[in-house]
């Protein structure tokens, strides 16, 4: 009975819920240097809707609208060799700023 209840309660605190996997569809580099910010990513597929994001030296990025400028947009802290998963829309950008050293950030488009 004992662990019937244990089994119950796990279902209810949703340890068992699985993580959710991704196929990568497509993947690239952008290159951050010298010059404060990169020219932004040109967009993903017309079905993507997450982006995995790794960088070799820190950095900052945003996720917006075409056009948007990095100084209008909310970037967003990214440590080294931490990939991230982030939801995206058709028709976004990814824009990115170096922290401290140049590097590279690799974007892989992840589908279901």
């Amino acid at each position: 009975m004992r662990i019937a209840a244990f089994i119950a309660v796990l279902f209810i605190a949703g340890a068992a819920k699985a993580h959710e996997t991704y196929f990568i569809t497509a993947s690239t580099v952008l290159s951050y240097s010298v010059t404060a910010v990169t020219a932004p990513h040109p967009g993903v597929g017309s079905q993507t809707r997450r982006v995995r994001l790794v960088c070799t030296s820190d950095c900052f990025v945003a996720i917006s609208h075409a056009f948007t400028t990095l100084a209008t947009s909310s970037p967003t802290y990214l440590p080294l060799d931490k990939p991230e998963v982030f939801r995206i829309e058709p028709g976004n950008t990814i824009l990115v700023i170096k922290d401290t050293a140049d590097g590279d950030l690799h974007i892989s488009e992840l589908s279901k």
